[in-house]
Order: structure tokens, then C-alpha cells, then sequence
């Protein structure tokens, strides 16, 4: 197979509070709305918190309320489409949220926090580009708000553009300033080292990877608990650590342990199961066990192909 089109690695999403908090009884007001969604999707209940987000914007239209708390519910919903594998809803939502901040004064960190994730979205696609441009304006929007997440995002910018020392260098930036800016038993932490996991790995620096990725993984099953999809992707990721190590025992649980937790929460047809799918077969095929590696590679090639079209194979 050519190189895979689906996730290897899960990018930092900001999520936007209302300006607004709700009061007590407030619940079904369009701020309560807002925070119900972002309880949920926290959780990792992405449909969910959806239909919370749909409601605040519909009450947010009837209400007329202020162009940001319109901006937030378009982006925040856009997350959580994200999330689905919905990418031409989320970019669409994305980019009327953009519109929304555009209208108003008060720009940033929400303005920044979109562009940031629109990056995200950008960078699931393959579209790196578009998403390093997204990336460098976030980072100029949001006069140093959440600097450490974009740097982070950057490195697996650089990562799909082959630049191995670039992303060192940013996602080396971003634990630099997280150490310094945020909760360091945090999931924001968590991401950033299992970014950094990534990188080191595609450097060969193995022992450093390891260390992170499991670091990670402790830190996300203490917050998440053990099913969310992080805790999925942390267990994806080191998979693949133990594979390149040359660990096969190892290999193989953690895989599946990501596929069942994956299919559980975002659903048989997203991307990142065609992208553990697409793992497990190759391990499969590492160890000699073909025959079981080619339904999984077929499954994973129509999952992707049901997202992005056609694409190339070996």
C-alpha cells in the first residue's frame, strides 16, 4: 500500500466555552447548551455532543445573540464532526465560524482556536499546506494564547512533509512551553507527548519514543478512564513502537484493544479505524500471517476510499 491517507497520530482540538456561564436553571439556554456539548465531547461522545451544540446554535439565531457566541457553537460543533469523520460538514462549519469571528471584535483566543482546528482538519486530509498556513496564523491571531498545542500540530504538519528535524524542533517547542503553561498530568500534555512519541520514533530514537508514548497513555487512562479514543490512540501508537522495536508479543493486543475502543466510540467507518485496521494487517503480514492481512488491508482501503475517493496502491 501507498502512505496511508487516515491518522497516525490525534492533533490538539481547542474547545470554546460561552462568554456567558450558565446559571443555575440556565441549562437549556444556549450557554448551558454549549457547556453540556463540551462536557460530552470531553468524554468523547461526539453525537451527543452534537445535538447540544445544534440546539445552542439554533437558540443562538432565534435569540439573535452576539456574532462570537455564534462563532463558538459553529466551531465547536465543527470539533465534533471532526471527531465523526464528517470532514466536509466540519470544514464547512469551520469556515462560517471564521466568518462569525471575522464580524467581531473580539478575535482572539476563539479566532485562534479555530484556525487551529481548522489546521487539524486539514492535516487528517493530507492537505499539510493548507494546514501549516492555518497553523502560522493561529499562532499570530492568538498573541501567544495556547501556543503550546499549535506547535504541537505543526511537528505532525512537518511529519507529513518529511521534514523529521523540523517537527523535532516544534514538538520539542511545544513541550518546552507546556512544561511551563499547563497542567503537565493534563490531556493537553498528553498529546504533546504522544506526539512527541511520533516523532522520535520516525527519527529512530526508540527509547525516547517509548517513554513518551507510555507517559501519554498513563496520563489519558488516569483522566479519560479506558475507553475514550485517546486512550485508543495512545494504544494505536504503541503498537507500532513495539512493532518497529521488533516486540511482536506485544504487538498485537494493544491493536486490538485500539480497534474495539475505536469502533465503539466514533464508529466502524471512521478513519482511524481504517488506520488501525491498516496496522493490524501489517503486523499480520510482518509475522507471516497473510492470509489474515488482506481482508484487513481490503477493509481499511474501503473506508478510506468511502472518505477520500480512489487511492494508490502498491
Amino acid at each position: 500500500m501507498g502512505k496511508q491517507p487516515g491518522l497516525k497520530m490525534v492533533l490538539t482540538i481547542l474547545l470554546l466555552g460561552s462568554t456567558y456561564p450558565a446559571a443555575a436553571g440556565e441549562r437549556d439556554c444556549w450557554n448551558g447548551l454549549l457547556l453540556e456539548g463540551n462536557r460530552l465531547q470531553e468524554r468523547g461522545q461526539y453525537a451527543a455532543a452534537e445535538k447540544k451544540y445544534r440546539a445552542a446554535l439554533r437558540q443562538i439565531v432565534e435569540q439573535r445573540g452576539p456574532d462570537q457566541e455564534l462563532a463558538k457553537a459553529l466551531s465547536n460543533l465543527a470539533v465534533a464532526l471532526y471527531h465523526q469523520g464528517r470532514y466536509r460538514d466540519a470544514e464547512e462549519n469551520y469556515q462560517r465560524a471564521l466568518l462569525n469571528w471575522r464580524g467581531s471584535r473580539e478575535e482572539t483566543p476563539g479566532y485562534a482556536s479555530t484556525l487551529n482546528n481548522l489546521g487539524a482538519l486539514y492535516r487528517a486530509q493530507g492537505r499539510y499546506r493548507e494546514a501549516e498556513k492555518m497553523y502560522l496564523h493561529s499562532l499570530e491571531a492568538g498573541e501567544r494564547q495556547q501556543p503550546a498545542t499549535v506547535w504541537n500540530n505543526l511537528a505532525e504538519v512537518y511529519r507529513g512533509l518529511n521534514r523529521a528535524n523540523d517537527a523535532k524542533a516544534a514538538v520539542d517547542r511545544a513541550r518546552e512551553i507546556a512544561g511551563r503553561t499547563i497542567d503537565v498530568e493534563g490531556v493537553t500534555m498528553a498529546s504533546i507527548l504522544h506526539t512527541s512519541g511520533d516523532v522520535y520514533q520516525d527519527l529512530g530514537l526508540l527509547a525516547e519514543a517509548q517513554a513518551f508514548q507510555k507517559r501519554a497513555l498513563e496520563i489519558r487512562l488516569k483522566a479519560l478512564g479506558p475507553n475514550h479514543p485517546l486512550v485508543a490512540a495512545s494504544k494505536n501508537n504503541l503498537g507500532q513502537l513495539y512493532l518497529a522495536e521488533g516486540r511482536p508479543a506485544l504487538v498485537e493486543p494493544l491493536f486490538r484493544e485500539a480497534l474495539r475502543i475505536w469502533k465503539a466510540t466514533v464508529g466502524e467507518q471512521h478513519p482511524n479505524v481504517a488506520t488501525v485496521l491498516n496496522n493490524l494487517a501489517q503486523f499480520y503480514r510482518a509475522v507471516g500471517r497473510r492470509l489474515e492481512a488482506e481482508p484487513l488491508y481490503r477493509q481499511a482501503i474501503a473506508i478510506w476510499e468511502k472518505h477520500w475517493g480512489r487511492i494508490t496502491r502498491m
